[in-house]
């Protein structure tokens, strides 16, 4: 709770921008991250979820995000992506 206090505190809402990256849409992928994060947006926080079939520029994240969550970011050729994250 700490941690969302001084959230709160930081920006004035409860509110936060996540950023989402699904590595599969089949049973690990549904319920380790687009449940959760579907329960995120229900709560009224600000949810962009990208599929891993529809491609995306990772030099380009919008801003201000305030939380990435990627899903088997070690593999070969998603880790190099993630590092080029800005």
């Amino acid at each position: 709770m700490k941690l969302a206090s001084r959230y709160r505190a930081r920006r004035g809402t409860g509110r936060m921008t996540i950023l989402g990256f699904l590595a599969d849409t089949s049973g690990c992928g549904t319920y380790r991250m687009s449940m959760p994060l579907a329960q995120l947006a229900a709560a009224g926080h600000r949810v962009t979820i990208v599929r891993p079939d529809h491609p995306y520029d990772f030099t380009r994240v919008p801003p201000p995000v305030d939380i990435i969550v990627g899903q088997r970011v070690s593999n070969a050729g998603i880790s190099a992506e993630w590092q080029r994250l800005p």
